[in-house]
């Protein structure tokens, strides 16, 4: 567990999967990083055998006084090698994570989970990646500016998914 600016981030256990599957749901959520409706029983099968490291992504709660507000993950880009090759992102790490409170939207929150979350978290799990590549919706805004305040620089624009993305890279401090 780790903690810094008021935020502790610890591993996602299969207790917290019907909060996740509760999460993945609610509408803030739906349009960039559940585009669709997700049952339970999915929940389960996609993020249990990643709890149990059975897949190669390490995922993650972070909480603010006690409380789980938001759900991250991380991973060796290569490990997912049609994506690596889509982003030419072979030798960095990716990161995804969402807000599960939008009280806490707009307010540098996701700033602060973003370099907590790669300072203390990802970037050690992966010591020998010198750099983390993120994609996301161009129309997700809010995304843009908390990768942007946490030192990510705009790489290039692209397609991912069919749909009109932008790539953010960060190296190693």
């Amino acid at each position: 567990m780790t903690a810094a600016d008021d935020i502790v981030i610890r591993p996602l256990a299969e207790t917290d999967l019907p909060m996740l599957h509760e999460w993945l749901n609610r509408p803030h959520m739906r349009p960039f990083f559940q585009r669709s409706p997700i049952t339970l029983a999915e929940v389960l099968a996609k993020y249990g055998p990643r709890i149990r490291g059975e897949k190669p992504t390490l995922c993650h709660l972070a909480l603010k006084d006690g409380r789980a507000v938001g759900y991250l993950q991380c991973y060796r880009i290569a490990d997912w090698p049609d994506y690596a090759r889509d982003i030419d992102g072979w030798d960095a790490i990716g990161i995804d994570g969402a807000i599960a409170d939008p009280k806490l939207m707009g307010r540098g929150f996701g700033r602060v989970v973003i370099a907590n979350y790669l300072r203390d978290v990802a970037f050690p799990a992966f010591p020998d990646l010198k750099r983390c590549v993120v994609c996301y919706d161009e129309a997700n805004v809010a995304s843009g500016k908390a990768l942007e305040a946490a030192g990510f620089r705009h790489v290039r624009d692209l397609f991912e998914g069919g749909l009109p993305s932008r790539m953010m890279q960060l190296d190693r401090p």
